[in-house]
């Protein structure tokens, strides 16, 4: 019974960084936008990697929230260490190339996708 629930929690850690790894190359596929901050954030909206970005980034989060469950306290903080990073790299790579304007709202709201956010 341990043995089967600690390989269980193995397989769900080694698929978020299987996922993880799905995230962030999709993340090198968005292109740096031209334009002023806003022109900028509508050809983000319009970039055909964008929706498999965020596609990837709400697996990621939603593998993790899965592992939640456990008991694996040291494998949880140390997780959700790798998920903050995550969530800044993305976060700061779209803030970085547009300026003060609204990103998240915008990106999230015109790919009609809903931002999975960490349960733990």
């Amino acid at each position: 019974q341990e043995q089967a629930e600690a390989d269980a929690l193995k397989n769900k850690v080694e698929s978020v960084q299987e996922y993880a790894a799905v995230f962030y190359e999709k993340l090198k596929e968005v292109r740096e936008p031209e334009g002023n901050d806003m022109m900028k954030v509508m050809k983000l909206v319009s970039d055909p990697a964008m929706k498999p970005t965020l596609s990837s980034y709400n697996v990621v989060i939603t593998m993790a929230n899965k592992i939640a469950d456990s008991n694996a306290e040291e494998i949880l903080a140390e997780l959700k260490t790798g998920l903050n990073q995550i969530n800044e790299d993305r976060f700061k790579r779209f803030k970085g190339w547009c300026g003060d304007e609204d990103v998240a709202r915008w990106i999230w709201g015109a790919n009609d996708i809903t931002k999975v956010e960490l349960d733990f």
